[in-house]
């Protein structure tokens, strides 16, 4: 599986990795980047979840724009002390913003794009379109 780092983008086509399991080594497992990121194909469509604990969805933006879906945020932690020794620390402290970015694939309807939030978990959906993601050009003998 083809990892996200923070503000690249990734086309979800590779994301099917090569062992059968779906992650080709270089996977979302042990991730430090946030959200992360599942992409499945479905028969009519594919749906992307991100992982967004404790973000407020009114701080969520998402937007398409040639082929690229890019998932923005941001999330507050609930430690509030300024005087504590940190000991350890895998979260952000005070206010940390986010950003994703990924390629879609060639059959994604981008006009299609639908996002819900539950459970902590951000649901974006496009349906694949009608029309092939590859086409032969003719070319013209002037």
């Amino acid at each position: 599986m083809v990892i996200l780092k923070r503000n690249r983008s990734v086309n979800p086509e590779q994301l099917a990795g090569s062992r059968g399991d779906g992650d080709s080594g270089a996977g979302i497992h042990g991730s430090e980047d946030f959200p992360r990121i599942n992409v499945f194909e479905e028969k009519d469509g594919w749906v992307f979840t991100f992982e967004v604990p404790g973000v407020d969805p009114r701080d969520i933006e998402l937007t398409v724009r040639s082929s690229l879906m890019t998932v923005r945020g941001k999330r507050s932690s609930f430690f509030e002390g300024d005087e504590s020794l940190i000991h350890r620390r895998e979260s952000c402290i005070g206010e940390c913003g986010f950003s994703r970015t990924v390629l879609l694939p060639g059959d994604a309807d981008q006009k299609s794009v639908a996002a819900h939030v539950k459970n902590g978990m951000l649901f974006v959906t496009a349906d694949k379109t009608a029309e092939p993601a590859e086409r032969k050009i003719e070319i013209a003998d002037d």
